[in-house]
């Protein structure tokens, strides 16, 4: 039987940028998946009753917000799968995407996988943007992250906060599986992409000299 994967969306607001990335989850290829979903927004950004019967999601409805790497964290801990991997609320995923990143995983015989160069838009204009970079050599997108639970649960859990500064979690998670050689990464295609919006927890500068303006992806606007 193929291996259980847990998809996990923090959540909070954009109702319409959740939904679609819940249709991201549900048209996966892989056959055995689950979808862990955090909201901690002052809205739910998912309307009542739930629409997502039928389907195979958690859904845990916080009281009070907590920064990024904590919300992953709870979602981890509720994940059943045997692998994990990222699917933000506001991020765009291909259906081939769950086979392409376990594939590379299996593959490799490593902890963790993911892309390290990604396409950008904020709904008319796209870029290319490679990104980030360490001193171990080029790293992975948070929103990307794709790893073996038994990694996170075994010494490698996100930081929690400063509540100042959200996205602190992915680049230490990130940077510590490189410093153990449990890494490996490629450039996501048209595989994944992410989206510019005036509420990204990490704002985009797309005037630095590492965003390249390109064409829109051969699925796009068949989206």
């Amino acid at each position: 039987m193929d291996p259980l994967i847990t998809a996990i969306m923090p959540a909070r607001g954009r109702p319409e940028l959740a939904a679609a990335a819940v249709e991201c989850w549900r048209r996966q290829t892989w056959p055995n998946t689950e979808l862990v979903i955090v909201d901690d927004g002052d809205m739910p950004a998912f309307p009542v009753p739930l629409p997502f019967e039928g389907l195979r999601v958690q859904y845990r409805r916080l009281p009070k917000r907590l920064t990024i790497g904590a919300k992953r964290n709870l979602a981890c801990e509720m994940a059943a799968g045997e692998f994990i991997m990222h699917q933000d609320s506001d991020d765009w995923s291909a259906p081939g995407r769950v086979a392409d990143q376990f594939e590379r995983l299996v593959a490799s015989g490593l902890s963790m996988t993911g892309y390290h160069t990604m396409l950008f838009t904020d709904g008319q204009r796209w870029w290319r943007y490679d990104g980030p970079k360490f001193k171990g050599g080029m790293g992975a997108f948070g929103t990307s992250f794709f790893y073996r639970r038994d990694w996170w649960e075994h010494g490698h859990r996100f930081q929690d906060g400063p509540k100042n500064r959200l996205d602190c979690e992915d680049n230490p998670f990130c940077q510590e599986s490189m410093r153990l050689n449990q890494f490996v990464a490629a450039p996501a295609g048209e595989m994944m992409f992410a989206q510019i919006h005036k509420d990204n927890t990490s704002p985009k500068c797309t005037s630095g000299s590492r965003w390249k303006p390109c064409s829109p992806p051969s699925c796009w606007p068949l989206l």
